[in-house]
């Protein structure tokens, strides 16, 4: 039982190291006026949904 606890404890604490360092370097999201033009154009060139 103190195996798995410690086992858990690790993984979190791990985790979250890790989605901090990628909030530091890269960070989550987007740039605004990409997300606003939409991410298929801006990664692909291409639309996602044709009108």
């Amino acid at each position: 039982m103190v195996g798995q606890a410690a086992s858990l404890v690790r993984s979190a604490v791990a985790s979250f190291v890790a989605f901090k360092l990628a909030v530091m370097t890269i960070g989550l999201r987007v740039e605004q006026d990409r997300e606003r033009e939409g991410l298929d154009f801006g990664t692909r060139g291409e639309d996602a949904y044709h009108s």
